[in-house]
């Protein structure tokens, strides 16, 4: 497995264990956990950071910071597309990348039928794109 697939897949689930757990965990316990060192946990919190996920410390427990994240919503179809095409018709007015609504594309992909899968992961690639041709001249 490539170095950055595993971490990837080190960081989502160290998410999941700080997001379930309500004891917390000292980084000692999660590189163990893990079966890593201490130092890569605190590189994969700050990772978790880096993603807007607000993680904190209390006596030397870490922890995500749950009155940041909503409960679980079971939408149905029309719903999620609703959602979808509220989202695509901010971007098609604001003409700008935005990093909530690409993290609420790829949430919303993992569960929409195939069609609609499609349709977000087209728009994803659009944002992606603009996003990059913003970089390259160096407009925002």
């Amino acid at each position: 497995m490539d170095d950055r697939l595993r971490k990837a897949e080190r960081v989502m689930k160290l998410w999941v264990v700080l997001m379930n757990n309500p004891l917390r965990y000292t980084p000692s316990d999660l590189a163990t956990k893990f079966e890593t060192t201490v130092r890569t946990v605190y590189r994969d919190i700050k990772a978790l950071e880096d993603m807007k996920i607000p993680t904190y410390s209390d006596k030397g427990k870490w922890a995500i910071d749950e009155s940041s994240f909503l409960p679980p919503i079971r939408f149905s179809i029309p719903e999620a597309l609703t959602i979808f095409l509220a989202a695509r018709m901010l971007l098609s007015f604001s003409y700008r990348y935005d990093p909530n609504v690409e993290a609420t594309f790829i949430k919303l992909n993992s569960v929409v039928p195939p069609l609609l899968r499609e349709q977000i992961q087209e728009t994803m690639d659009w944002m992606r794109n603009y996003r990059r041709m913003k970089n390259i001249s160096g407009t925002s």
